[in-house]
């Protein structure tokens, strides 16, 4: 994995890299049919053969497969679907294979329209239920910051959570994001 960045931001990588270079980098842009915007094609993550089934919004930057996945995302959910590995672990996937720096990454990040000095109130998470377990496994999936009329929040999602729930937990930023995707227990009803 990338030693460049020991935090991966995913907003800030998915924006660094669109689908449509990430497709391209692992074959299966040439695959898809259509033109402009919108392609479709057989699903690389299950390896599916009918060729409607994987749509892919190439402005949007977004996926769905119609058949045996049911499911869909962003660049970064891609490449974990496809290189069977977590979320973070395709993000720094992305990161070495387009030779994103620390210092890119960031000057990404300064032009984004929610970061100007506002660091976010919390940080997003996706948690999914493990059956026959009392555990679950979270993964952020992005951040919020207060609306600036202070009547809610706005929350940037860079990757799209497939199963599970959204938990929003304050951000402390001396803390790691690694105790919140380890194995928890669900809050009991």
């Amino acid at each position: 994995m990338s030693a460049k960045i020991a935090s991966i931001d995913f907003h800030e990588v998915g924006r660094a890299v669109s689908l449509e270079r990430v497709l391209d980098r692992l074959g299966v842009l040439n695959t898809l049919k259509g033109r402009g915007r919108k392609r479709r094609g057989p699903c690389p993550i299950h390896h599916g053969i009918k060729p409607d089934q994987f749509h892919v919004d190439l402005e949007l930057g977004v996926w769905h497969c119609f058949g045996n996945c049911n499911r869909g995302g962003d660049s970064i959910g891609l490449v974990a679907g496809i290189e069977n590995v977590s979320l973070t672990h395709a993000a720094h996937l992305i990161v070495d294979w387009f030779g994103l720096s620390a210092n890119e990454v960031a000057a990404i990040k300064r032009r984004s329209p929610m970061a100007g000095n506002q660091t976010p109130a919390f940080k997003v998470f996706v948690v999914e239920e493990r059956e026959n377990t009392e555990d679950s496994f979270w993964t952020r999936i992005g951040s919020a910051w207060a609306h600036k009329d202070g009547k809610g929040y706005n929350i940037v999602l860079s990757a799209l959570p497939v199963n599970g729930r959204i938990v929003m937990r304050a951000n402390d930023d001396d803390a790691d994001d690694e105790p919140a995707k380890k194995k928890h227990r669900p809050a009991t009803k």
